[in-house]
């Protein structure tokens, strides 16, 4: 067989057969595999963002534990007087409030609770602000979750600290909750 003046006969057949195959295989591969790639790619993303927001949900659920039958969210009336009970609590334990700021209540799809966060800087020695932490989840009328802090050593006195804190407290939203 002869295609213009190249003779297609034995290895010269074989060679050009190969490199169109490779040249389809390529074509194929640009076209159907590549694209798909990258929604996998876009997917493992989503995927990935899913676990961490259901790694928080299965947090708050065994934060609630056992305690869920004695303990229930407060009502939005509840508020101040749950923030001047965390106040009083953290007090008592050696804890200088230096602010206290809630934001906006956020509404939570799909769920019962909506959740306050809470913006507070706080002065105490280590130990007092560790009890402090530990124990927040030992207030009776709403579930906290500490979202995040950040501690600094004071400059007179390294063994105080100044850490600003952001915690959630969470809030029913049925307007019967006790």
């Amino acid at each position: 067989m002869k295609i213009g003046k190249i003779d297609l006969t034995g290895k010269n057949l074989i060679i050009a057969l190969s490199v169109s195959c490779a040249i389809i295989a390529l074509a194929i591969y640009m076209t159907v595999y590549a694209p798909l790639l990258k929604e996998m790619g876009v997917k493992y993303s989503e995927c990935r963002a899913s676990e961490g927001r259901l790694a928080d949900a299965n947090e708050l659920i065994k934060s609630v534990g056992n305690s869920c039958g004695v303990r229930v969210l407060m009502k939005e009336s509840q508020i101040s007087f749950a923030m001047d009970e965390l106040a009083k609590h953290g007090k008592a334990m050696g804890v200088h409030f230096i602010s206290i700021a809630p934001k906006s209540i956020e509404d939570v799809r799909g769920a019962d609770y909506k959740i306050l966060p809470v913006q507070m800087e706080v002065e105490a020695s280590g130990e007092n602000f560790s009890d402090f932490i530990g124990t927040l989840e030992n207030q009776k009328k709403t579930v906290i979750k500490v979202e995040s802090f950040n501690l600094v050593p004071e400059e007179k006195d390294r063994t105080r600290l100044k850490a600003k804190l952001v915690i959630n407290m969470y809030i029913s939203k049925r307007e019967d909750a006790d």
